[in-house]
């Protein structure tokens, strides 16, 4: 007699990659033998964010101009954030990790001259070493950012070349 389970066409998954499609990691089990779950991690930087992170954040970026208020401290994408709370928001919506800070952002990108820089990259201005402002580059000379208070997110052009330039993009 046939069973009434038929074969699957899949393979088997294991349960630590049932975990991971759902963007967990199994991160062992506890003293009285059940499971623990952890969130998976992000995309760093260090190793390199696939191209589509990058496109995906820029799209975001975008469309939130005129929509996303400014506001000190914010990282809201629909109550308020102020520019590293912006960018911070952005690419945690796509899976990356980047700090809080415009300063720590910075050292966190890996550096790149302007001819290399492509949408996606961040863009830090500085004055004497310190970065007092950041935007997501998006082509052409155009940041998309948080700009100010009283202000929403909006697009324009680099005003200064008192820039650096940071990808979260792989090598290669």
């Amino acid at each position: 007699m046939l069973s009434s389970f038929s074969k699957s066409s899949r393979p088997a998954r294991s349960v630590s990659s049932v975990f991971a499609s759902a963007g967990l990691v199994l991160a062992g089990t506890s003293a009285l033998g059940t499971a623990e779950v952890a969130q998976a991690p992000k995309a760093h930087a260090a190793t390199g964010v696939a191209q589509w992170r990058v496109d995906g954040a820029t799209k975001l970026a975008k469309s939130r101009i005129g929509r996303t208020p400014y506001r000190y401290g914010g990282t809201s994408l629909y109550t308020g954030a102020d520019c590293s709370g912006f960018t911070k928001r952005v690419y945690s919506k796509k899976g990356v990790y980047l700090p809080r800070t415009a300063g720590a952002q910075k050292s966190y990108a890996r550096p790149i001259s302007a001819r290399w820089r492509k949408p996606g990259d961040l863009v830090f201005f500085q004055s004497g070493g310190y970065v007092y402002h950041l935007g997501i580059y998006v082509g052409s000379g155009y940041i998309v950012d948080a700009p100010s208070s009283g202000r929403y997110v909006s697009k324009r052009k680099i005003w200064t070349r008192n820039v650096s330039y940071g990808t979260l993009r792989k090598v290669g």
